[in-house]
């Protein structure tokens, strides 16, 4: 979830002008850059800036921003680590942040305290709370402005519980606590995954499971059973055992029910192990409870077979399954996985992989026309797919190779040219004239004046080269590819 869309438009200003200065830092970005980048005038940058030095001087004393009157601004020294905790201190002033944060605590909610702590009127209030439902309206749920709680399925709310907690405050601490000792939980975890459960793995299953926990001793109960049926697997069976130890009181059906939304969760929406233990969970879950899913992925998975250097092996196969299949589960079932896969870019991938791109395009249209998938998000599908493909599999042999010859009046300097392209190439190149036998290439650099009778591209470098020159080249062999 993006929780800077909690802030009022001026925050939300400054900290994507904090962002933008951090990812050009330490280089300067003028006025006219910033102005330029967010479509807005000069004056308006200049506030902004004022209003975010006087934040991070009031609440981060160290953190320096650095103005010139030439040069314009810049952040010289590495903030990364300070950016969450700068974030939270925007959304903890922010009055749509803090109604959802009112809706899990456990205190009565009144409507007329809440807009007299923020200083707001009762107008302004129920405006807020009409701006707070365009975003909820996504995720299936609302805020109800008298209640103060969120209306909708108990699945949904607490699905994008964790989403919210979670992308406010991984880098911070959690304000909700329950008294549940998880440490055994997560020794039996590891104990059935064969597999160690690292630090940020815990903390989210610790935001997960402290956000059910609150739910339910509110009194707030899934409504019905997430599966069809009752699952033998040893992951759920650790969980039903923990939930039973732990709401002992509560009836079985309740039990049931919980444990496999959590079951559900852990294997879709937090866990991410390397092991084949947790890919045949995976596996045997979605052949289970999403049959459709299973087949379609299935499906992807023979045409893929035409690519044999892909699928090495049984165990690269059974991941890249499992994978597939959580990625295609979230861009189904949460409005912030699918916005985070639409902004998911295939530049890269189609410009270096051009081969397996465009087979893949075929493929992927072949299986969506035999399994009859909706159009409705199929980009977001292929996307998944593209994704589960170059984070799952060592794509060197499928990348372009592209043929340069260089040509220039000075032997040195053809060498020069030659040893600062592989440096600064974003691309697999080799040069034609070094190859066994003789090739057309692609693109010809050369800093001397040629006849254009060459079928391939031309590009004149200086003399001697300057450093937007391996920036142009860069961009040509893109556009080549």
């Amino acid at each position: 979830m993006d929780v800077t869309l909690l802030l009022p438009t001026q925050q939300q200003n400054e900290m994507a002008l904090l962002h933008l200065l951090n990812n050009a830092s330490p280089s300067w970005l003028s006025k006219d850059e910033l102005a330029t980048h967010f479509s807005l005038p000069i004056s308006t940058i200049q506030k902004n800036y004022r209003q975010l030095e006087s934040r991070l001087l009031m609440a981060f004393p160290k953190l320096a921003l650095e103005v010139n009157t030439t040069l314009g601004y810049r952040i010289n020294q590495n903030i990364n680590t300070h950016l969450g905790a700068i974030l939270l201190s925007y959304l903890q002033d922010a009055p749509l942040f803090n109604l959802l944060s009112a809706a899990f605590d456990s205190q009565p909610f009144n409507a007329t305290l809440f807009a007299e702590s923020f200083d707001i009127s009762r107008a302004t209030y129920y405006r807020e709370v009409s701006n707070l439902n365009g975003l909820l309206n996504a995720y299936g749920i609302s805020f109800d402005s008298k209640s103060g709680k969120l209306i909708g399925q108990r699945h949904l709310i607490r699905q994008f519980a964790q989403h919210f907690f979670w992308s406010a405050y991984k880098n911070n601490e959690f304000p909700l606590a329950v008294s549940q000792d998880l440490a055994p939980l997560f020794s039996q975890l590891e104990e059935v995954l064969y597999s160690p459960l690292n630090s940020v793995t815990q903390k989210k299953i610790r935001f997960s499971l402290t956000v059910s926990f609150l739910d339910m001793r509110q009194g707030f109960y899934l409504e019905k059973p997430l599966l069809h049926s009752v699952s033998k697997e040893p992951l759920f069976q650790v969980i039903h055992t923990f939930l039973s130890g732990q709401f002992y009181l509560l009836n079985p059906n309740i039990i049931e029910n919980e444990s496999q939304f959590i079951y559900q969760l852990l294997l879709t929406g937090i866990l991410s192990l390397n092991t084949t233990v947790f890919s045949k969970s995976v596996v045997t879950y979605f052949s289970h409870y999403e049959p459709a899913s299973f087949a379609y992925v299935t499906d992807i998975l023979t045409e893929l077979k035409g690519y044999p250097s892909l699928l090495h092996s049984d165990e690269e196969t059974l991941a890249f399954k499992a994978d597939l299949l959580i990625s295609l589960h979230q861009v189904q079932t949460s409005h912030s996985e699918r916005t985070d896969m639409n902004n998911y870019s295939l530049d890269y991938f189609s410009q270096h992989y051009c081969s397996l791109y465009s087979g893949l395009i075929t493929l992927f249209q072949r299986v969506e026309k035999q399994t009859k998938q909706p159009e409705k998000n199929s980009a977001i599908r292929f996307k998944a797919l593209v994704s589960a493909i170059e984070t799952g599999f060592d794509l060197m042999e499928f990348e372009r190779d592209f043929k340069i010859q260089v040509i220039s009046e000075r032997s040195h300097y053809s060498k020069k040219i030659k040893r600062e392209l592989k440096r600064y190439s974003q691309h697999k190149i080799s040069f034609s004239d070094e190859l066994p036998t003789v090739v057309s290439p692609d693109l010809i650099i050369t800093d001397t004046r040629i006849d254009s009778t060459h079928s391939a591209l031309l590009y004149h470098i200086s003399y001697p080269p300057r450093a937007t020159d391996w920036q142009e080249i860069n961009q040509l062999m893109a556009k080549i590819g």
